[in-house]
């Protein structure tokens, strides 16, 4: 066997053999996690975006099985951590976030199966179009997954408030004004 995360394999034969794979790579390994944090970088000035965030770590350890619920279906558990580049959402500075997604997927064909009383408790249904799979491609959509939609700094103390970040004029902030203009509007 070569590379257990990034080679295609059987999900049942994986499941079988119980097959462990220890996750030590970094952003530049996981496509879609790359083009997800590219992407929000992106709105930063060309001088404030982080440099090599590419080479964040990605680390974790996942296992495949069988489900608890008895069904006999494949699954993967276990968990992953990474520490993402994104932009505070709050006072539009780069920051690092960080991420521990726990994994907990059953696998299936049966497009019925995808109902709540199908799946064990706890995990996440997945249809596979045939029994093949590449962990890292599970992997990176879980990351991306659990990446939030408007991220910000986890402590206000970390976070410089708009009001202290100053007046920078090449970012886009279509809501700057509305406080102002609803406290002018209130005084009318």
């Amino acid at each position: 066997m070569g590379d257990p995360l990034h080679d295609r394999q059987s999900v049942n034969v994986l499941a079988n053999a119980r097959q462990v794979i220890e996750i030590a790579g970094n952003i530049e390994g996981f496509p879609r996690v790359a083009e997800s944090v590219e992407n929000d970088l992106a709105t930063l000035p060309a001088g404030a975006r982080p440099g090599n965030w590419r080479a964040q770590p990605i680390t974790g350890r996942v296992r495949f099985g069988h489900a608890p619920d008895g069904s006999g279906d494949p699954a993967l558990e276990g968990e992953v951590l990474a520490q993402v580049p994104a932009v505070c959402q709050r006072c539009l500075e780069p920051f690092r976030y960080a991420l521990d997604v726990p994994v907990a997927v059953q696998f299936g064909r049966e497009a019925n199966k995808a109902l709540d009383a199908a799946v064990s408790p706890g995990y996440e249904y997945w249809e596979l179009p045939d029994d093949r799979v590449r962990p890292v491609d599970i992997v990176d959509e879980l990351i991306v997954m659990a990446m939030p939609l408007s991220a910000r700094h986890a402590n206000d103390e970390d976070c410089r408030a708009p009001e202290e970040a100053g007046a920078a004029s090449d970012r886009t902030r279509p809501f700057a004004d509305l406080r102002r203009q609803m406290e002018n509007a209130d005084k009318e």
